[in-house]
């Protein structure tokens, strides 16, 4: 699978990224020239995820999810528009 960032967008919103399918994912898709965010529950496993992710190039912007609560769905998707930035690449991998 070509990966570029040129070529796939350059950045990319992954839910889930903090284990399992959604983590393998945005380990394959970071590079430099991308920018990731992470919407994650879990904050410490988050920045875990993030130190992988920098140290193969890419930027990233982590946001505070939980599902569970409408509140923190709006509070994040608030979040997410603060970065002021244009998402190519939104990938839906929580739960």
């Amino acid at each position: 699978m070509d990966l570029d960032p040129e070529k796939t967008g350059r950045t990319w919103l992954i839910t889930g990224a903090t284990n399992g399918i959604g983590r393998e994912l945005a380990r394959m898709v970071a590079a430099p020239g991308r920018r990731m965010i992470l919407p994650a529950r879990n904050l410490d496993r988050a920045q875990g995820v993030a130190s992988e992710l920098r140290d193969a190039g890419a930027e990233v912007d982590i946001v505070s999810l939980n599902l569970a609560y409408l509140s923190s769905v709006r509070e994040a998707s608030a979040a997410v528009r603060a970065l002021d930035t244009e998402i190519d690449v939104m990938v839906n991998n929580a739960g």
